[in-house]
């Protein structure tokens, strides 16, 4: 389970992360994040990894980083084999391989594997109407400064799956969050890219602290959003069941899905929900776009919390975490006109035969370094 960056960007395009397999040239049938000239873009993905490698394939020159959060593990008692640094590299191919890099040494024991349980989506965090309390307990009105930590409380759950908003911010940059001790200025991760006031989302795996509390760290002043969408636990929740990566719909084939509109999508799965890519393009104007089950969203209802948002003729994506209905079905709602197109990434089922063991965000690929 990776964080997928690009920045730097020539001309637009997408990132599509798989394994190495051969493949012929040209492009994807789906796609994990979508960036623009002057707009970098970071999305969630669930990778396979082939021979302990994973590549990235570039619609256009462009450089892209990896972010290592967690990955899904067999229930067995096997050992966790070692992996290997990141070889460095004199160009920026298309395809780029990305081994792991960080070195884990073997062990008997049986990973620490979580499940999924969904949540009704709950904003934990909005600095637009609380403001920024540190760690310590000291509060500012306004944006969260960039020269601080906000501390977000988890609740109950020490780990949780959560949607982060950046809007409004100073300038260009980047949050990081995650335990308070392991986000600083000096992590060398990112959870969010974002540019000057535009609104950009993504879907991030927090573990909190001892406190039951995360910190957001932002390299400019900027408001965040913390929205809940689910919670990992040990013994309860769901699965995974990885499957080969499927779009499930491209309104580009037809017409756009009107303002304030939901579109029914057939997942095709046969658990109780998926995880997915969402993007959203060919935006008449700027808003936002949620996914859930279709008994939670109503056409010209607006909900209370949001999967992706977008500007004006953009393009953008997102991850997201879905329950889907009886019918296998999951419903989107967009704010504003727009194409609405869905990746199923893996499956959400109710065995536990692969679970999520997550780490700490582990950088192990960034071209800008070769």
């Amino acid at each position: 389970v990776v964080n997928l960056t690009a920045t730097n960007a020539t001309v637009g395009g997408y990132l599509t992360a798989e394994d190495c397999k051969a493949r012929p040239d040209g492009d994807r049938a789906t796609s994990n994040t979508n960036y623009a000239v002057g707009r970098d873009a970071a999305n969630l993905a669930i990778v396979p990894i082939v021979d302990g490698r994973i590549c990235i394939y570039r619609s256009t020159p462009v450089h892209s980083i990896v972010d290592v959060v967690g990955y899904l593990s067999e229930v067995v008692d096997e050992p966790v084999p070692p992996t290997t640094s990141v070889p460095p590299t004199t160009s920026v191919p298309p395809t780029t391989s990305v081994p792991p890099t960080t070195s884990v040494p073997p062990t008997t024991s049986v990973p620490s594997v979580s499940w999924f349980t969904p949540s009704p989506p709950t904003r934990l965090d909005d600095t637009r109407n609380t403001g920024a309390c540190s760690p310590t307990g000291e509060c500012v009105t306004g944006r969260l400064p960039a020269d601080r930590l906000l501390a977000v409380d988890l609740g109950d759950s020490p780990t949780a799956v959560a949607n982060l908003t950046v809007v409004d911010a100073a300038a260009a940059g980047y949050v990081s969050a995650g335990a308070c001790e392991s986000v600083s200025a000096g992590a060398q991760f990112s959870n969010v890219n974002y540019q000057a006031v535009a609104a950009s989302a993504n879907l991030s795996v927090i573990s909190g602290d001892a406190t039951g509390k995360m910190c957001v760290y932002s390299y400019s002043d900027a408001h965040v959003i913390v929205d809940r969408i689910g919670t990992l636990d040990r013994t309860v929740g769901y699965g995974w069941r990885l499957t080969a990566p499927r779009r499930v719909i491209d309104t580009r084939t037809g017409n756009r899905v009107p303002a304030k509109g939901v579109v029914r999508i057939p997942l095709g799965v046969a658990g109780a929900g998926a995880v997915v890519n969402v993007t959203l393009t060919g935006t008449n104007d700027p808003g936002y776009a949620t996914i859930g089950p279709c008994s939670t969203l109503t056409a010209n209802v607006e909900p209370a919390t949001s999967t992706i948002n977008y500007g004006r003729d953009g393009t953008v994506a997102n991850v997201a975490f879905v329950e889907a209905d009886g019918a296998g079905d999951v419903c989107v709602f967009t704010y504003a006109a727009a194409h609405v197109i869905v990746d199923v990434q893996s499956e959400l089922v109710a065995e536990h035969d692969l679970g999520l063991v997550t780490v700490a965000p582990t950088r192990i690929h960034d071209s800008r370094n070769a």
